[in-house]
């Protein structure tokens, strides 16, 4: 519950394709008047193939939060991986949440699915019993599969209970499709064996039978009467009408809003609710003249979604390559606010949410090791919804997840349901999007694979070119650096002292930076402890100068630091001796780190090559360590 208000939780796939989208825009108005919310979990496949690049899409999964979840739907007919049901189930479970499913459940459920079964008997005994067909022919489906099997056991129970026999010469398999189903049907005429009628275990081959028959001479339904099964939109379509059983989701929906107060309440904790499928008699038969449509309308609503389609996805993948290529996240999220400028359609009434490692530039996310997931915190990328100030840009901030979405209250205020899916690269999780449509149009909803692809790619592409700046800059900073002082080497020292000097009217100073009795230390304490020391001069070079030089090691124990501006070297000599007498004091070690300095300064106009200052200041390290060397000796 959130706010007083029940949060119902849907889980499925292809909130995009029109029975999900009729599954969600009815079981969310019914929602709305018992002041109930839904929030909807989805992929834009339907998980059936277990590819492994699924993992981050059904990451989707992972973001419900049971604690806040008063009911969890779960639509087994619209997700096909078991292991994601099973752990739906369980997470429901461990947290007192009841779950309705629709389609397939596990025993002791509370169930609400489509009689499949009851709605193909129907059609069967409509053609056996009204029509008085008696010579038969099955188009089934796959061989073995659960649903082919099923509607084969029905038809042979409608024809027993009115003396016919279906034998294995009545059967063809057409495997749910155009193509086995045309092979098939071929090869049945040409048999000679020309059914009355051809009942058919879905829709694609129903239509597919009707073609066929009509390019070989036969009438439909004068010779032979078809009927096929699911009721998709192309039967309205086709030539004839086809006669079928519709699976109306809003009867689904309808179904649970019902027993949803039960539930809820805990009166209700299993039952199996079969819903009928609804029999659509139509020209195929020969009962009805079916359902009129408007073709030329349909053709032209068609022909605009493609155009639109193609318009839309030439913007995102623009927008797609600008994002790749930005600088900066807060960059790449100016890319979609700028392409929806061009085109509002693109990209709306949605937010996206990134996982933090997608702001941090060193995060490997192709590493296989790396295993991402959703973390409490996240990063506001997107939200259509924000204003966005043109002086100011746009940056993402941190979000926390347990906050769901920006402006929670009004989301759900505008009762209309939140749709997550996850944005991934791979088989990891970048982060999710949350549609909030103030609509049920079908072509909003079609969008989602489109804007979920666009982001994948975008984000994705970001990653990956922001993680390769960072490894080049890591490599030319490995280039450039000393891997035992981290001060610059050569190379490094010369870029930074070229821009050093770049500015004229004013001076430079070169300052040479020499360890005091190295070769005691490597030959008395080893040379790990002379690496030690060389480090420490270093620091203390850090310390003294921290910004406003540029400083190098040369090789050796030989360190060179360059400033604008003319140098205090009493100031300098202090610093130094400063760091040193609290190194020596606290390091425990068995010698003291000390060191010799040379400084001199000279004009940057006209000033000499570095190395001609280089050896002036270096001749004058090697008189203050003669000095000191002096001075320690007479001590």
């Amino acid at each position: 519950m959130i706010n007083g208000k029940k949060i119902i939780a849907l889980c499925l796939s292809k909130p995009q394709d029109r029975d999900g989208n009729v599954l969600i825009s009815t079981l969310n108005e019914a929602l709305c008047e018992m002041d109930c919310r839904l929030f909807v979990y989805g992929t834009c496949s339907d998980l059936y193939w277990g590819y492994s690049s699924d993992k981050g899409e059904k990451s989707v999964f992972e973001l419900i939060d049971y604690s806040l979840m008063d009911a969890v739907i779960l639509c087994a007919d619209k997700l096909a991986d078991r292991e994601v049901k099973e752990t739906i189930l369980r997470e429901a479970k461990s947290h007192n949440v009841p779950v309705i499913h629709i389609g397939e459940a596990p025993s002791g459920s509370i169930c609400v699915r489509f009689d499949y079964e009851g709605g193909f008997e129907e059609l069967s005994r409509h053609i056996i019993e009204t029509h008085k067909a008696r010579n038969i022919h099955f188009m089934s489906g796959f061989k073995d599969n659960p649903f082919s099997e099923s509607r084969l056991r029905v038809l042979k129970k409608v024809m027993r209970e009115n003396g016919l026999e279906l034998t294995d010469d009545m059967i063809s398999y057409g495997d749910f499709w155009s193509g086995p189903t045309e092979k098939a049907m071929n090869r049945l005429i040409d048999g000679g064996n020309i059914p009355e009628a051809v009942i058919c275990a879905n829709d694609v081959m129903a239509i597919t039978v009707c073609d066929v028959l009509k390019r070989r001479g036969y009438r439909v339904p004068g010779d032979v009467l078809v009927t096929g099964m699911d009721g998709i939109e192309e039967i309205y379509f086709s030539e004839p009408k086809i006669t079928s059983g519709e699976c109306r989701y809003a009867d689904i929906s309808r179904k649970i809003a019902e027993l949803l107060p039960d539930i809820l309440s805990g009166k209700l904790t299993e039952g199996d609710f079969p819903v009928l499928p609804s029999m659509i008699l139509s020209q195929s038969c020969g009962c009805s003249e079916g359902k009129q449509v408007n073709l030329s309308s349909y053709l032209t609503l068609i022909h605009n979604r493609i155009n639109k389609f193609q318009n839309d996805e030439h913007d995102y993948s623009r927008a797609a390559i600008k994002m790749q290529m930005a600088p900066s996240l807060e960059d790449a999220a100016e890319e979609i606010e700028a392409a929806v400028s061009i085109n509002r359609d693109i990209a709306c009434e949605m937010c996206c949410l990134l996982i933090k490692e997608c702001v941090d530039e060193s995060a490997d996310l192709l590493d296989s090791d790396n295993t991402v997931g959703f973390g409490d915190e996240m990063c506001l990328f997107y939200d259509h919804d924000t204003a966005f100030n043109e002086a100011d840009g746009y940056s993402p901030v941190t979000f926390e997840r347990k906050n769901i979405v920006p402006n929670l209250n009004d989301r759900l205020n505008d009762k209309y349901p939140l749709i997550f899916i996850s944005i991934n690269f791979l088989d990891k999780p970048l982060g999710y999007a949350c549609f909030y449509f103030r609509n049920y149009e079908i072509h909003c909803y079609a969008r989602i694979p489109q804007t979920i692809d666009f982001l994948n790619n975008a984000v994705s592409g970001f990653i990956c070119v922001n993680h390769q700046r960072y490894l080049k800059s890591k490599i030319e900073r490995m280039y450039e650096l000393d891997a035992l002082t981290k001060l610059y080497n050569r190379n490094g020292f010369s870029r930074e002292y070229e821009k050093l000097i770049s500015a004229s009217g004013t001076d430079v100073s070169v300052i040479v930076v020499d360890l005091d009795g190295l070769k005691y230390i490597n030959d008395n304490f080893g040379h790990g402890e002379g690496d030690n020391a060389i480090f420490t001069v270093a620091e203390a070079m850090r310390n003294v100068f921290a910004e406003a030089a540029v400083c190098g090691r040369f090789g050796g124990d030989e360190l060179v630091a360059a400033v604008r501006g003319k140098a205090d070297e009493t100031a300098i000599r202090e610093g130094f001796d400063r760091f040193f007498s609290g190194y020596n004091k606290s390091s425990g070690k068995p010698y003291e780190v000390l060191a010799s300095i040379g400084v001199y300064t000279a004009r940057i106009s006209g000033a000499p090559d570095f190395e001609t200052l280089f050896r002036a200041a270096d001749k004058r390290m090697y008189e203050d360590k003669a000095k000191r060397k002096a001075l320690r000796k007479s001590g």
